[in-house]
């Protein structure tokens, strides 16, 4: 009635934090009618934190709330696709975390029901949002060249306690993977659209420390990306590591080393122009007084960039399409390593020394030792294929 858009959360756990206190600081643009989780205590909480003004413990009859234009959907994984097509199907935009969906299948699903009942679908990768990765997009990659090669090696280390602390973590129909789609993907997203999306991906994996879920805790991969060049990853949450991104073209390259690739940097032929595009980043970072220590700085630039899109008629930075792309890498790397994975994990125990289990590796400081240094000379090899472990 007075204008603004009207917000519903669908999902009132960790993530939902965020989120709301994003709409609540843009009061310019939305306030929050309604939220909705199945564990009526936590939805009367964050109705009472967020002044909201209903509080469902059914989804569906959120989207039945015609006050209701926006919804953010933080629910678990296999929850995100039934519910953005639900959401769509409703009238309303739909703000999913990540990933969009478990299946790249789903994702197209859910982007083709989005359009065709003209409402918008973001994603959040909110690592797309920082002033570096912005500036860079837009000053640095035109004038890198063509993309001669790049790798991707992050470390997301994850104890026995992470996955037992919900049901559906750690479960093939409900996480829909482990590392790759649980903590990977937000630097793949990262990577994948520095390559200018992704043709297609192959890759191995494999379970070796985490014998309680039924998910990757290891693996590595090719990308064929659709700009004609190539790049490789390495992930895991076995042990600890230094995170690091390189994307090398023929004039400079792109550097990262934070875990999800938030806060990337360059360098290039030209030092002068290399310094003089440095002090341009510096003061926009200090212009737009991001914390990219303070988490939640990205979810809120990404919340404000899809309210505005709503309101100005345009597409938001990040959309459900783009998201897409590491969905690919997802699901490419998965079909591909399939048939190997318990041969992969076989071969790796019968052949490098590990730890009893995950844990037991954190005490003894275990890097993953000489299995980490054969991936790594596989990821950082430049040639245009991916070998197997037991290939060297």
């Amino acid at each position: 009635m007075d204008g603004k858009l009207g917000i519903g959360i669908i999902g009132c756990g960790g993530v939902s934090e965020v989120h709301g206190a994003a709409y609540m600081e843009f009061c310019d643009l939305c306030h929050i009618i309604g939220v909705c989780d199945v564990a009526p205590a936590r939805a009367l909480g964050r109705m009472r934190e967020w002044h909201a003004s209903a509080v469902y413990d059914d989804y569906r009859n959120l989207l039945a709330d015609d006050r209701i234009d926006v919804v953010s959907i933080c629910t678990p994984h296999y929850l995100h696709a039934p519910m953005a097509i639900d959401a769509a199907r409703a009238g309303k935009h739909a703000l999913v975390e990540k990933p969009m969906a478990i299946s790249v299948r789903q994702a197209s699903e859910t982007v083709n029901a989005a359009r065709e009942n003209g409402v918008k679908l973001g994603v959040i990768f909110q690592n797309q949002y920082t002033p570096n990765n912005k500036f860079i997009h837009r000053e640095v990659l035109p004038l890198l060249g063509e993309i001669q090669f790049s790798y991707l090696a992050t470390y997301h280390y994850r104890d026995s306690k992470y996955y037992a602390r919900d049901p559906w973590r750690g479960k093939w129909e409900q996480e829909g993977g482990g590392v790759f789609v649980n903590q990977a993907i937000h630097a793949w997203d990262v990577f994948q659209s520095y390559n200018g999306g992704v043709d297609y991906a192959i890759g191995y994996w494999a379970n070796i420390l985490h014998p309680t879920i039924e998910v990757e805790d290891i693996g590595y991969g090719l990308v064929e990306f659709k700009n004609g060049s190539h790049g490789k990853l390495f992930t895991t949450t076995c042990w600890t590591g230094q995170n690091e991104m390189i994307i090398q073209g023929e004039h400079g390259r792109i550097v990262g080393s934070v875990e999800e690739m938030g806060n990337c940097w360059f360098e290039l032929e030209d030092k002068s122009l290399q310094e003089r595009l440095m002090e341009e980043l510096q003061r926009e970072r200090q212009e737009a007084k991001y914390d990219a220590e303070k988490w939640g700085e990205g979810h809120k630039a990404q919340i404000r960039d899809f309210l505005e899109g709503i309101v100005e008629g345009r597409e938001p930075f990040v959309t459900g399409k783009s998201a897409c792309e590491s969905m690919k890498i997802c699901d490419g790397m998965h079909l591909h390593g399939w048939p190997y994975t318990e041969q992969l994990r076989q071969y790796i125990r019968g052949n490098f020394h590990l730890p009893e289990g995950v844990e037991a590796g954190r005490k003894q400081a275990w890097d993953g030792g000489q299995l980490h240094q054969r991936i790594l000379g596989i990821v950082k090899n430049p040639e245009r294929k991916l070998e197997t472990l037991a290939s060297l």
